[in-house]
């Protein structure tokens, strides 16, 4: 057993800066559940678990806290990925405010009450033919009885 308290919590780091839920990094390294947790010392074993399932950190800043905690590529891989990150949020947060100033348009403009659109001329003309007629049938019918 090496004295790798240090490298603990450069793994808690880790996991932190990359989004990783514990969970999910136990279960992807196979380490024990709470061995990040423990005041106890990691071993030889579980490291090399750690660094074969998570090939972009660096070694050197694991182990002696020395240089960039990812590897150069990699590092770079992060960032864009942070980047990315923080315009979906920009996105999410304008699309919310957007959102609700349409809202708040939407309470300051009054509903229109609906209207029957005009009746065109040939409809009126029908109109007032159906109503003779009608009336005619009326009149027969009063005239029968």
């Amino acid at each position: 057993m090496i004295n790798l308290t240090d490298a603990k919590q450069r793994i808690l780091y880790y996991i932190d800066t990359m989004g990783i839920p514990p969970g999910k990094f136990y279960k992807q390294t196979g380490v024990s559940y709470g061995i990040l947790s423990q005041n106890s010392n990691m071993s030889e074993k579980n490291l090399v678990k750690i660094l074969t399932t998570y090939r972009d950190i660096s070694i050197n800043w694991l182990i002696m806290g020395e240089g960039p905690m990812l590897k150069t590529d990699a590092k770079e891989r992060v960032e864009g990925a942070i980047i990315i990150e923080r315009i979906e949020e920009l996105i999410r947060k304008n699309s919310e405010s957007l959102i609700a100033e349409i809202k708040n348009l939407n309470k300051k403009t009054k509903p229109q009450p609906y209207q029957e659109p005009p009746i065109p001329l040939n409809n009126l003309v029908a109109e007032e033919e159906i109503e003779e007629i009608k009336k005619t049938d009326r009149l027969e019918k009063k005239g029968k009885k």
